[in-house]
């Protein structure tokens, strides 16, 4: 708690705004999902797959490019225990719900066998990472971290962008005929995932994997 009253207060203010905005995306998502937007014939030909899950993390991204934002997210990943972004990633385990509705015909296929086992796997592996993490005996490595945050993106990318498009016109359709359709994932409750759940996941992969390959990096050059 000490080392994070030593942020800056642009750095606080930063890492805040940044946070508003994101909320503010995710009130706006869901308006729009509740519209239907998403799931509309325009949307479903523009391959949402890829474009939907990076506009919040374009909007990190964006953030970045502010030295306060990108120096005060920085130095939260340095000063959190990796237990809290392990803890964090242990809800990927949740997408054993999507197997279940699967199963129940609820869910489609191709985005369940694709997506929603590696991600239930990668939620397993979290509650075992944050087991060794509690451990006193011991001692997980940041390279580890770095190289498990990596495979925790590939649970979903780029694999996942492309399933979505499976059933949707456009050069990548593949499928023709599948119950439920993809689009179900693009309507209020499901579009929460890729419109903010998955996000907030894969950007916190990416910004603890980067951050302590940095580490390691900087850990080797004073070496």
């Amino acid at each position: 708690m000490d080392d994070f009253r030593q942020l800056s207060l642009g750095q606080v203010t930063g890492v805040y705004a940044l946070c508003a905005t994101m909320t503010v995306w995710a009130i706006i998502a869901t308006l729009m999902a509740n519209k239907g937007w998403f799931s509309s014939d325009a949307v479903l030909k523009s391959f949402p797959g890829f474009w939907i899950p990076a506009l919040p993390l374009t909007i990190v991204g964006l953030g970045m490019c502010f030295e306060d934002v990108r120096s005060g997210l920085v130095r939260i990943v340095q000063w959190t225990h990796p237990a809290y972004f392990v803890g964090l990633q242990c809800v990927r385990i949740l997408a054993i719900e999507s197997l279940v509705k699967w199963y129940q015909g609820l869910f489609p296929p191709i985005l369940a066998k694709f997506v929603a086992i590696p991600d239930t796997i990668f939620g397993f592996s979290a509650w075992v990472m944050l087991m060794l993490e509690l451990s006193e005996d011991v001692t997980v490595s940041r390279q580890t971290y770095v190289i498990w945050n990596v495979l925790g993106i590939l649970a979903v990318v780029p694999v996942g962008c492309f399933a979505i498009s499976a059933d949707m016109p456009g050069p990548l359709q593949i499928l023709w005929r599948q119950f439920p359709p993809n689009l179900v994932v693009l309507q209020l409750p499901l579009a929460l995932g890729p419109l903010i759940v998955i996000p907030i996941l894969l950007g916190t992969n990416l910004l603890v994997a980067a951050v302590y390959y940095w580490e390691e990096g900087q850990n080797r050059t004073a070496l």
